[in-house]
């Protein structure tokens, strides 16, 4: 668990990071426990990124999951957790995916390495998009239709969970 590493090592903004490599004979353990973290914090790293790309790759994830969920719809499969197209708020979602999984882990990021800090203000920012989506949504009661507002960088919207998503590869260059 890198959470309980950090506290061993008692690394805080990046200092005693090297402590991890001292003990020879726990060396690789803690290494590998590093490095597996650094592929977690990439493998969620979406809502990590500037405002227009995370909700680009917002957009074709979920295109994705709905996908599924038609699929498993079709064959008589129980369907998956968020890919319901009709049941998912993919603003709510999002909201839940980064309180209990992004911003954690890019914390403890942060913590070892200060130099990322900016991820963690990119999350920070998302976060109240679709903070800002679900409470718009919630007065309005509009449908799942988002559009993004002034404190966004990008003109587009995440699509609605009953909207069909086949126009991303117009978008394709540039967003990786």
């Amino acid at each position: 668990n890198v959470k309980a590493k950090i506290g061993e090592f008692q690394i805080e903004k990046g200092v005693n990071y090297n402590k991890v490599f001292k003990d020879e004979s726990k060396l690789f353990d803690n290494q590998q426990t590093m490095l597996d973290m650094f592929l977690h914090c990439s493998d969620i790293s979406n809502p990590a990124k500037p405002s227009r790309v995370s909700t680009l790759w917002t957009q074709r994830v979920y295109a994705e999951f709905f996908k599924q969920g038609d699929l498993e719809k079709e064959k008589g499969l129980p369907v998956s957790l968020l890919c319901d197209r009709d049941t998912t708020d993919i603003n709510k979602a999002m909201i839940g995916f980064i309180n209990f999984v992004v911003k954690p882990s890019f914390e403890i990021l942060v913590n070892i390495v200060p130099e990322c800090n900016a991820y963690l203000t990119n999350i920070k920012q998302n976060l109240i998009f679709y903070e800002n989506a679900v409470n718009k949504k919630d007065e309005k009661n509009d449908n799942n239709d988002v559009d993004m507002d002034s404190d966004s960088e990008s003109s587009e919207s995440v699509p609605s969970s009953k909207q069909e998503n086949n126009d991303n590869e117009e978008d394709e260059e540039d967003v990786q």
